[in-house]
């Protein structure tokens, strides 16, 4: 499903929310955050301030909305679905131009074309938040698809920053003195390609070809150096350099600021789609930063729960993803749960409790660790630290609650 057509359905189901008159960038950040604690709808900004453009901000800062886009009644479903498509990868469908919309090239000002939105009041520079970075695997068959949040540093420049595993490797792999990389960045592109970005695939897959899969082969792509998914509201070409340069600070999913070096990437042309969405999404501890970081946690999790090993999970959205609660029954998978645990992206403290819990509660989680957690039922491993705050029998008159 392109773009449009995801916020055409959300139209549709009364869960967007239209502001109409003109907002300067800055308060963009600001109007998100105030729609989170109300009724926490999409938002499309009609008039920007000087920038003939709409921009879409929070879609999926409530999960609920990407379900609904996708027809499934579940994350369990919308994984299967995932899983479905990455063993039964789909060949891709080539046009031959791009329809309804101009090729910029060359690009002198990036600022020109793109809003430049600051979120965190002390960030140094502008950001790209939704950009979603393709690029060709080194030695290996097919592409990649991840999320970048890029900072514009002026004219044809941006910051980019191979944090996550498999683009990291693929820039490692790639980059040399002579050798740059070939990226293309796209901005509001198809939603299938969206969900995939936010998660973490098979190794061995064609990510670009298990959008096409997931889409039912609806996706027309243009082939360049990397296929390009037609229908995105804007496209960018570009080459990163074995240049390094300062970047931030920034607000960060932390909650904290950070400040790193990174490659620069020089754009080389940018396709404009006709009447386009510009999609933004708060970077930092916004929703939907937070809802999209944690679909990888998500995949594996949903999958723990197939194999029983837990009851249910709750990955609250004020630890950035980085906390998780486990509702567990039987105690005998506990080894077999602690090996998998390893392989949950992002998590970094892991809490156990039973199901006498409550998921959503503070309360209930800190009641059970004062209660029921004990010195030597402190993990740590991999880099990650599991708190076991569960009793072997919660029926006995010891353990059991008075509720």
């Amino acid at each position: 499903m392109n773009f449009k057509d995801s916020i055409d359905y959300l139209v549709k189901h009364e869960d967007i929310n239209f502001i109409n008159e003109v907002v300067s960038f800055d308060k963009i950040p600001i109007l998100v955050s105030k729609e989170e604690k109300d009724k926490n709808r999409a938002i499309i900004f009609n008039k920007i301030d000087k920038f003939n453009i709409k921009i879409v901000a929070n879609i999926f800062g409530n999960i609920d909305r990407l379900l609904k886009i996708f027809h499934v009644d579940s994350l369990s479903n919308l994984f299967k679905k995932v899983d479905e498509a990455q063993l039964n990868p789909l060949p891709l469908s080539f046009i031959d131009s791009f329809p309804h919309g101009e090729i910029i090239e060359p690009v002198d000002d990036i600022r020109k074309y793109l809003p430049s939105i600051k979120y965190s009041k002390l960030d140094k520079d502008p950001y790209l938040t939704s950009s979603i970075v393709l690029a060709k695997k080194k030695n290996k068959k097919g592409f990649h698809i991840c999320f970048m949040r890029m900072a514009i540093k002026g004219e044809n420049k941006l910051s980019f920053n191979p944090a996550t595993y498999k683009i990291k490797k693929i820039f490692e792999d790639t980059i040399t003195e002579k050798e740059k990389l070939d990226v293309v960045i796209l901005i509001a592109p198809p939603v299938e390609i969206i969900l995939l970005a936010a998660l973490s695939l098979s190794e061995n897959v064609d990510e670009i070809e298990v959008a096409s899969s997931l889409s039912g082969g609806k996706i027309d792509f243009v082939m360049d150096k990397i296929p390009v998914p037609v229908e995105s509201e804007f496209i960018l070409w570009g080459k990163v350099l074995p240049t390094w340069e300062e970047e931030g600070p920034f607000g960060d999913s932390t909650g904290t600021y950070s400040v790193k070096k990174n490659p620069v990437c020089l754009i080389e042309k940018i396709f404009i789609k006709k009447d386009p969405f510009f999609y933004s999404i708060s970077g930092g501890i916004s929703n939907e930063h937070i809802e999209l970081l944690s679909l990888k946690a998500k995949h594996r999790l949903e999958k723990l729960k197939e194999l029983k090993m837990i009851i249910d999970y709750k990955i609250p959205l004020f630890a950035g993803a980085r906390l998780a609660f486990l509702m567990i029954g039987k105690n005998d998978l506990k080894v077999q749960l602690f090996d998998a645990l390893k392989d949950v992206p992002l998590v970094k403290i892991f809490i156990l409790v039973n199901k006498d819990i409550d998921l959503n509660s503070l309360e209930d989680i800190l009641w059970g660790i004062t209660y029921r957690f004990k010195p030597k039922d402190f993990f740590n491993f991999d880099k990650k630290i599991l708190i076991d705050a569960t009793t072997n029998n919660i029926d006995s008159w010891e353990n059991r609650r008075i509720l």
